[in-house]
């Protein structure tokens, strides 16, 4: 099917996958989608910390180095979206080798659309950013974005390769405010803001379900 096409062919209704749905960005997410109508399978290690009950939603416990599990995950689905984040304490390559995981899930099950949550710095998106943050902060305070950084970027050229249609959204600073509606995107990294609202990440990542128009890019999204 022609790449340019795909999204708008699917039905407005559309069965997704979660991944990350109990962090701080994933769970703006998850209501997003159920508010969209769409049908959601949350993916975690722990059902219990999913406090919420919908008739669209389903829930399903496993894990991810649990191949057998994964393809039951993606039968019949249509999309995924990807917004896990990093635990303190976890390895190095968590993201990376849980992204892996999930995009040769969705090949082997044919599920194409795949949604990636990525922060403003990773990538090509670096070259974007002022000196300081580059050179100074990523160096000193905040060494712990920088080792979620190096880890995306090992992740994103994989989900380049791949034959999915992909979307890879990058947000700067996520904060826990009302939703303020007005976005800034670039496809460069530059000219945007500084911060965005976790209402306004989510509704971005799921209007791009029914979207075309960043179908294998990477945006860089603020307020």
């Amino acid at each position: 099917m022609d790449r340019l096409t795909f999204v708008l062919t699917k039905s407005n209704r559309m069965n997704v996958i979660l991944f990350g749905a109990t962090g701080f960005s994933g769970r703006p997410v998850l209501d997003a989608l159920l508010k969209a109508n769409h049908h959601v399978r949350v993916v975690t290690r722990d059902a219990r910390k999913i406090d919420l009950t919908h008739p669209s939603l389903k829930v399903m416990q496993g894990d991810l180095a649990d191949e057998q599990f994964l393809d039951e995950v993606m039968e019949g689905q249509d999309a995924v979206v990807n917004c896990m984040g990093k635990a303190p304490g976890s390895p190095k390559d968590t993201l990376s080798v849980a992204s892996d995981r999930i995009i040769k899930a969705m090949e082997r099950k044919g599920v194409d659309r795949l949604l990636a949550m990525r922060n403003v710095g990773a990538g090509d998106s670096i070259d974007a950013q002022p000196w300081l943050f580059r050179r100074v902060l990523l160096k000193t305070v905040l060494k712990w974005l920088q080792e979620i950084i190096d880890d995306k970027n090992v992740m994103e050229p994989r989900i380049r390769r791949s034959n999915l249609n992909w979307t890879i959204a990058r947000f700067p600073n996520i904060e826990d405010k009302p939703k303020r509606g007005r976005l800034r995107t670039s496809l460069d990294g530059r000219r945007i803001g500084l911060s965005i609202t976790r209402p306004d990440v989510a509704n971005f990542l799921v209007d791009q379900l029914n979207d075309t128009q960043f179908l294998r890019k990477s945006p860089s999204v603020s307020n």
